[in-house]
Protein backbone atom coordinates (compact mmCIF):
# COMPACT_ATOMS: atom_id res chain seq x y z
CA UNK A 1 0.00 0.00 0.00
CA UNK A 2 1.32 3.06 -0.91
CA UNK A 3 1.66 6.45 1.63
CA UNK A 4 -0.82 8.13 -1.01
CA UNK A 5 -3.78 5.65 -0.17
CA UNK A 6 -2.77 5.26 3.16
CA UNK A 7 -2.82 9.05 3.14
CA UNK A 8 -6.42 9.50 1.55
CA UNK A 9 -7.34 6.79 3.41
CA UNK A 10 -6.67 8.62 6.96
CA UNK A 11 -7.77 11.51 5.55
CA UNK A 12 -11.39 10.05 5.00
CA UNK A 13 -12.03 8.34 7.99
CA UNK A 14 -11.06 11.87 9.91
CA UNK A 15 -13.36 13.70 7.89
CA UNK A 16 -16.08 11.23 8.32
CA UNK A 17 -15.40 10.73 12.03
CA UNK A 18 -15.40 15.26 12.59
CA UNK A 19 -18.40 15.32 10.72
CA UNK A 20 -20.58 13.21 13.29
CA UNK A 21 -19.92 14.31 16.85
CA UNK A 22 -20.75 11.39 19.49
CA UNK A 23 -23.25 12.35 22.15
CA UNK A 24 -22.08 12.61 25.67
CA UNK A 25 -23.50 11.06 28.03
CA UNK A 26 -26.03 13.51 29.72
CA UNK A 27 -27.63 13.97 26.39
CA UNK A 28 -28.49 9.99 26.20
CA UNK A 29 -29.64 10.25 29.31
CA UNK A 30 -31.49 13.37 28.57
CA UNK A 31 -33.25 11.69 25.87
CA UNK A 32 -34.43 8.47 27.85
CA UNK A 33 -35.77 10.52 31.01
CA UNK A 34 -37.84 12.91 29.00
CA UNK A 35 -39.68 12.12 26.05
CA UNK A 36 -40.21 15.43 23.60
CA UNK A 37 -43.19 16.23 20.84
CA UNK A 38 -42.31 16.22 17.41
CA UNK A 39 -43.01 20.13 17.71
CA UNK A 40 -40.86 20.54 20.53
CA UNK A 41 -37.69 18.71 18.78
CA UNK A 42 -35.24 20.84 18.09
CA UNK A 43 -34.42 20.77 14.43
CA UNK A 44 -31.65 19.17 12.85
CA UNK A 45 -28.65 21.31 11.82
CA UNK A 46 -26.57 21.01 8.23
CA UNK A 47 -23.57 19.09 8.86
CA UNK A 48 -20.52 21.71 9.23
CA UNK A 49 -18.69 22.33 6.09
CA UNK A 50 -14.85 21.73 6.38
CA UNK A 51 -12.63 24.83 5.03
CA UNK A 52 -10.21 24.63 3.01
CA UNK A 53 -7.36 25.94 5.65
CA UNK A 54 -8.84 23.28 8.26
CA UNK A 55 -8.47 20.21 5.31
CA UNK A 56 -4.64 21.47 4.58
CA UNK A 57 -3.98 21.80 8.14
CA UNK A 58 -5.34 18.30 9.02
CA UNK A 59 -3.25 16.92 5.54
CA UNK A 60 -0.14 18.02 6.92
CA UNK A 61 -0.34 16.95 10.04
CA UNK A 62 -0.95 13.16 8.92
CA UNK A 63 2.10 13.84 6.17
CA UNK A 64 3.65 14.70 9.57
CA UNK A 65 2.64 11.16 10.92
CA UNK A 66 3.16 9.22 8.34
CA UNK A 67 6.87 10.84 7.13
CA UNK A 68 7.63 9.44 10.90
CA UNK A 69 7.30 5.88 10.03
CA UNK A 70 8.16 5.69 6.41
CA UNK A 71 11.67 6.89 5.63
CA UNK A 72 11.77 10.21 4.06
CA UNK A 73 13.45 9.24 0.69
CA UNK A 74 10.66 7.28 -0.74
CA UNK A 75 12.57 6.68 -3.71
CA UNK A 76 14.38 4.40 -3.01
CA UNK A 77 13.56 0.81 -3.64
CA UNK A 78 13.96 -2.43 -1.55
CA UNK A 79 16.97 -4.45 -3.92
CA UNK A 80 16.54 -8.13 -4.72
CA UNK A 81 15.94 -10.06 -1.72
CA UNK A 82 19.10 -12.46 -1.32
CA UNK A 83 19.12 -16.16 -2.16
CA UNK A 84 18.76 -18.65 0.19
CA UNK A 85 22.18 -20.74 -0.11
CA UNK A 86 22.76 -23.58 2.18
CA UNK A 87 25.31 -22.00 5.00
CA UNK A 88 28.06 -25.01 4.30
CA UNK A 89 27.75 -24.00 0.51
CA UNK A 90 29.31 -20.68 1.50
CA UNK A 91 32.18 -21.28 4.05
CA UNK A 92 35.69 -22.00 2.86
CA UNK A 93 35.90 -25.28 3.99
CA UNK A 94 36.73 -27.99 0.93
CA UNK A 95 34.44 -30.02 -0.51
CA UNK A 96 34.07 -33.19 -2.25
CA UNK A 97 31.57 -35.48 -3.71
CA UNK A 98 30.63 -39.02 -3.79
CA UNK A 99 28.45 -41.36 -5.96
CA UNK A 100 26.84 -44.30 -4.49
CA UNK A 101 26.49 -47.37 -6.19
CA UNK A 102 23.77 -49.57 -5.07
CA UNK A 103 23.92 -52.83 -3.45
CA UNK A 104 23.27 -56.62 -5.20
CA UNK A 105 19.92 -56.37 -3.82
CA UNK A 106 18.80 -53.91 -5.45
CA UNK A 107 18.04 -50.67 -3.69
CA UNK A 108 19.10 -49.67 -0.30
CA UNK A 109 18.39 -46.69 1.70
CA UNK A 110 20.95 -44.00 2.45
CA UNK A 111 22.07 -42.75 5.47
CA UNK A 112 25.27 -40.16 5.88
CA UNK A 113 26.35 -39.54 9.12
CA UNK A 114 22.81 -40.95 10.42
CA UNK A 115 21.06 -38.21 8.23
CA UNK A 116 18.74 -39.91 5.73
CA UNK A 117 19.69 -38.89 2.05
CA UNK A 118 17.39 -41.25 -0.09
CA UNK A 119 17.49 -44.20 -2.27
CA UNK A 120 20.61 -45.79 -3.68
CA UNK A 121 20.61 -46.21 -6.93
CA UNK A 122 18.85 -42.99 -6.94
CA UNK A 123 19.13 -39.13 -8.65
CA UNK A 124 19.71 -38.05 -4.67
CA UNK A 125 22.82 -40.63 -4.80
CA UNK A 126 25.21 -39.16 -7.35
CA UNK A 127 27.15 -36.67 -6.68
CA UNK A 128 26.80 -35.86 -3.01
CA UNK A 129 28.65 -32.92 -1.28
CA UNK A 130 30.89 -33.77 1.75
CA UNK A 131 33.04 -31.44 3.41
CA UNK A 132 36.10 -32.74 3.52
CA UNK A 133 37.16 -35.55 6.78
CA UNK A 134 35.27 -38.46 8.14
CA UNK A 135 31.88 -39.06 7.22
CA UNK A 136 30.06 -42.99 8.23
CA UNK A 137 27.74 -44.02 5.38
CA UNK A 138 25.31 -46.65 5.68
CA UNK A 139 22.83 -48.58 3.30
CA UNK A 140 20.28 -50.07 4.21
CA UNK A 141 17.99 -52.83 3.02
CA UNK A 142 15.63 -55.29 3.56
CA UNK A 143 17.89 -58.28 4.03
CA UNK A 144 21.02 -56.82 5.98
CA UNK A 145 23.07 -53.15 5.97
CA UNK A 146 26.58 -52.28 4.57
CA UNK A 147 28.17 -49.39 6.77
CA UNK A 148 31.24 -47.87 7.06
CA UNK A 149 33.56 -44.77 7.22
CA UNK A 150 34.92 -42.86 4.16
CA UNK A 151 37.55 -39.98 4.14
CA UNK A 152 37.16 -36.89 2.02
CA UNK A 153 39.74 -34.67 0.92
CA UNK A 154 39.82 -31.01 -0.66
CA UNK A 155 37.73 -31.51 -4.16
CA UNK A 156 38.38 -35.10 -4.39
CA UNK A 157 35.59 -37.14 -6.02
CA UNK A 158 34.79 -40.68 -4.82
CA UNK A 159 32.62 -43.46 -6.07
CA UNK A 160 31.90 -45.97 -3.71
CA UNK A 161 29.82 -49.08 -4.05
CA UNK A 162 27.67 -49.81 -0.75
CA UNK A 163 28.87 -53.77 -1.32
CA UNK A 164 31.99 -52.68 -0.08
CA UNK A 165 31.11 -51.12 2.75
CA UNK A 166 31.04 -53.89 5.75
CA UNK A 167 28.67 -56.14 6.04
CA UNK A 168 26.00 -56.53 9.19
CA UNK A 169 23.47 -59.05 9.01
Amino acid sequence: MTIGALFIGALIFYLWTSQKPAPSDNAIAHKTETKQSPKSRPKKQPPTKTTNQETNQTSKEIENYFSKIEPSDSSEKPGPRPQKTDKAVDSAIPYGTIDMIAPPEGYAQLYINKKSIGTVPGPKARGIRLPIGRHHIRCVTAERSYEGYIYIQGNESLTIKCSDLAKNP
